[in-house]
């Protein structure tokens, strides 16, 4: 039986006497992490309905003084959650790790970028490579994409992005299996691009261009549907909002205190993804 953990698809090979269906797509929960409260350095990790974005808060984790939450992302070998910490100041980024079923996060600084990076913008888990990636850079007309190992270092680092290009999120789409960068406040057009040879020579495909909006967040795509959604501020805080081709539909609010910072899909803990996933892991997933 061959499987993609994420897309959880499976082929079962079977006698020609015996027809066998394989099992429906797994469909993955939507986790966030909350705004960071200053007064307390903690933050939420909750569990939010695509259908209606209401929120449901799992467990509150302390963030570093001086820091606030950001892009949070899946990574299958681990079976964990990772996110990055943006400082308030300076440049020193963070690489936070969540344990969902554990209730517990770690962090460590991220080194080992380009010597003149003065931002990081995505963070996103590459399912065709296995690797965990960052964009940074510093200035919008110069980025890179560099691969991060578990403990915040760099592994290897691309050459310049092709194009004038700031990629605020990379995010893998199980569903269509392809990497995708976005720059929503990009004023020229396209918006949503999908991303080739990252460690390379990066350059991109466009995709569509929803409207220019400096209110968009963080972006994780349903590994079942390739339905894309995104955290939003401004006039559409506190609401789950869904990104279409040529417009932002907001899905429903969160109905919790804080706004969300970071969206991903992953599995449950204990659930059959979790349990398929530690024979698999650290296997380059195969795509469909």
């Amino acid at each position: 039986m061959m499987c993609s953990i994420r897309a959880m698809t499976c082929a079962v090979v079977a006698s020609p006497a015996i027809a066998l269906a394989g099992p429906a797509p797994e469909t993955f929960p939507l986790y966030g992490t909350t705004v960071a409260d200053s007064t307390s350095n903690t933050a939420q990790l909750v569990e939010i309905d695509p259908a209606t974005g209401g929120a449901v808060p799992l467990f509150s984790f302390p963030v570093p003084d001086g820091y606030g939450t950001g892009r949070l992302t899946y990574h299958d070998p681990s079976g964990a959650l990772f996110m990055l910490l943006v400082p308030e100041t300076g440049t020193e980024y963070r690489l936070g790790r969540i344990k969902i079923h554990a209730q517990t996060i770690t962090s460590a600084p991220i080194s080992g970028l380009p010597g003149n990076t003065t931002n990081i913008e995505g963070l996103g888990f590459d399912a065709s490579s296995g690797k965990l990636l960052v964009s940074s850079g510093p200035s919008v007309a110069t980025q890179f994409i560099s691969e991060l190992a578990q403990n915040g270092s760099a592994v290897t680092t691309s050459s310049v992005i092709v194009g004038t290009l700031d990629l605020d999120n990379l995010e893998y789409d199980d569903f269509n299996a392809r990497l995708i960068g976005t720059d929503f406040n990009r004023v020229d057009t396209p918006r949503v691009f999908q991303v080739n040879d990252p460690l390379g020579f990066p350059s991109v495909t466009g995709l569509f261009s929803p409207p220019n909006n400096n209110d968009v967040g963080d972006v994780a795509i349903d590994p079942s549907t390739g339905t894309m959604y995104t955290t939003t501020f401004g006039a559409l805080a506190g609401n789950l909002t869904r990104v279409e081709t040529t417009q932002y539909v907001a899905v429903g609010p969160y109905d919790i205190s804080a706004n969300v910072s970071g969206l991903a899909f992953a599995p449950a803990p204990g659930g059959v993804a979790m349990a398929l996933l530690a024979p698999l892991a650290g296997l380059r997933r195969r795509r469909r």
